[in-house]
């Protein structure tokens, strides 16, 4: 406890702080000190304490700890090292104290409010004071007994504790984090977990982004999560919080009603009507979670390619399987998987006599599965194929499997939507939404698609005719037939940003299920596609790219630019696509007479 006859001296606070964290202190001579420091794990005194001539504290951490974080270990400012100052334990008249407590009801620290109005922590010191810092202590949410013993009701989440018991007065589920506005931490949505949230941050700047920082962490994780906005005046009243609306006359049966006609807020950061933005400070780094460690990612895009007949879908079933089972993936033989569900979206094959077979072969648990197969109309009697453009769908059917981790399309060229798949414009607008909601519900989004035919070209390029799809994806593998032995298939990896394991696979189709060998391959996509360009010959590349351009200006002129752009995206090199010109019909010309306007390309005839 700091000493109430020598508060007023910095270096005494100090010196009661750290000796009430447990620290040692040694005295070195007048007025110096030799300490263990604070802010890191500190065996060695290695802070130096002492009083400048100004009387002042002057402190250096021989470890490289900044003075701010040394104070702040200790749980206190820089003004209460003013000489003279006031210390914590003397800011003011306590008037509320609001009690933090694990599951289980043990009192972890309290907030303590001041008045002048001011909020300090402290913890108990297991003797029956008080120490005035948060050093090693858990973070919970307000009232987390309370919050628990109701597990079934909404959780109104609020900006600080006044509120939270002011909607416990009218019977309502309420919590908050201790801190305040920014301080939301990822822990506290582990008790969370399928509630339907109610967020309402104070009426300025620092609430409004607040909400809408928890509305994000809390997104994937609550079933339903609604910012519920306040109105800034009430009754001739300026409403900063929820205790101003009450006190002001407002109910919180209006407030529901607010929360629930109103859509979801999406958890953006906003400071004008003219742009988004995100300040990097407000982020709270996380690993990269996996559905298949190292290879697939949740959350994220996946791209699978291969030429028709080679088992692509075979393995999104066995991936469905294994996660409906928790099984071991191939290359983690011992390691326990994580179970969930599976949405499939497969425009090619029979869902009676193909896909619920393989399932079965493949030992999967088809309560886990739903089949997403098309989109009610406007007057909820005619029906649709579904796209990748009805995004509402897709999220829907999530929801319909609360442990969704995975969703496949295969293949994707059949969820297009209407657009041109060749373009990068169109296929990354079709695409981002879909990227969003993977983030949003944390489940990992595999596409399946077949090969281009630009013979010869790097791997990368042969998944579709838009680089769009596998610059969006954060990961592409190659299914392909091993050449010297054509039962066998190669399971190829052509891309992989977040993953370290840059291996192959390779699997055999025995029984109607996939057998995958346990050791890794070390060729490479690259490789497996150059050796059947060379059997395939230089003649059957520029055949191909000539088909492709015929293609690309059967619609009409195309600028020069562009054809070489999409010819470079389709993989296929200048000297192929002269070559390939060749052998068509081509008028080259410009599109006025002056020569400073573009050059187009068109199909004689």
């Amino acid at each position: 406890m700091i000493n109430p006859t020598t508060h007023h001296d910095p270096v005494q606070r100090i010196l009661d702080a750290l000796k009430a964290a447990g620290r040692k202190v040694r005295g070195t001579g007048r007025d110096r000190y030799e300490c263990q420091c604070p802010a890191h794990d500190d065996r060695q005194a290695s802070l130096s304490l002492s009083r400048g001539d100004d009387g002042k504290v002057l402190l250096h951490c021989h470890a490289g700890c900044t003075f701010n974080a040394v104070v702040g270990a200790l749980g206190l400012a820089k003004s209460d090292l003013q000489p003279g100052g006031n210390s914590r334990s003397d800011r003011g008249e306590i008037v509320a104290t609001y009690e933090y407590h694990d599951e289980g009801g043990e009192l972890l620290y309290q907030v303590v409010r001041f008045m002048p109005k001011d909020f300090r922590q402290r913890r108990p010191d297991g003797s029956g004071g008080w120490i005035w810092n948060m050093q090693g202590v858990r973070r919970v949410l307000y009232r987390l007994p309370d919050l628990l013993e109701h597990p079934d009701v909404p959780v109104w989440i609020v900006e600080g504790e006044k509120d939270a018991d002011a909607l416990w007065r009218c019977n309502r589920v309420a919590t908050c984090n201790v801190g305040g506005a920014g301080k939301w931490r990822d822990e506290y949505n582990d008790h969370l977990q399928g509630v339907t949230a109610y967020i309402i941050g104070d009426n300025d700047d620092a609430g409004r982004k607040h909400a809408a920082a928890v509305a994000k962490h809390l997104t994937g994780v609550a079933a339903s999560v609604r910012i519920v906005p306040m109105p800034d005046t009430y009754s001739g009243h300026n409403i900063k919080d929820v205790s101003d609306w009450l006190n002001a006359g407002g109910t919180v049966e209006h407030l529901e009603e607010i929360a629930t006609t109103e859509f979801p807020q999406s958890p953006t950061t906003t400071t004008s009507t003219s742009h988004v933005f995100t300040r990097l400070s407000d982020v709270q780094p996380q690993p990269v979670r996996w559905l298949w460690p190292d290879r697939i990612a949740l959350g994220k895009l996946t791209v699978l390619a291969g030429d028709p007949g080679l088992g692509k879908s075979f393995s999104t079933l066995d991936m469905t399987a294994r996660i409906t089972q928790g099984t071991p993936w191939p290359d983690r033989r011992g390691e326990p998987g994580c179970p969930g569900s599976a949405v499939l979206m497969n425009a090619e094959d029979d869902l009676a006599d193909t896909i619920r077979p393989r399932l079965d072969a493949a030992g999967a648990d088809p309560t886990k599965v739903i089949a997403l197969t098309g989109v009610k109309t406007g007057d909820g009697e005619s029906e649709r194929s579904v796209t990748l453009a009805d995004v509402d769908a897709i999220e829907g059917a999530i929801r319909e499997l609360p442990d969704c981790r995975l969703v496949v399309v295969d293949p994707v060229s059949a969820y297009l939507a209407g657009i041109d798949g060749r373009k990068n414009a169109d296929t990354r607008g079709l695409l981002a939404p879909l990227a969003a909601l993977a983030g949003k519900y944390g489940v990992a989004v595999v596409m399946v698609t077949h090969l281009n035919k630009s013979g010869g070209a790097r791997a990368l390029y042969r998944a579709m005719d838009s680089l769009a799809f596998v610059a969006a994806a954060r990961a592409a593998y190659l299914v392909t037939a091993d050449k010297a032995d054509p039962q066998r298939r190669l399971f190829l990896p052509m891309k992989n940003n977040l993953g370290v394991d840059n291996s192959g696979l390779a699997y055999r189709l025995i029984d109607g299920a996939v057998a995958w060998e346990p050791d890794p391959v070390g060729t490479s996509a690259d490789e497996a596609l150059a050796a059947d360009a060379d059997r395939e010959g230089g003649q059957a590349i520029k055949h191909e790219c000539a088909e492709w351009l015929r293609e690309l200006l059967t619609p009409g002129p195309v600028a020069s630019t562009e054809v070489e752009a999409e010819a470079k995206a389709a993989g296929y090199t200048r000297g192929t696509l002269r070559r390939a010109r060749e052998l068509l019909t081509i008028k080259v010309y410009r599109a006025t007479g002056s020569t400073s306007s573009p050059w187009f390309w068109r199909l004689k005839g």
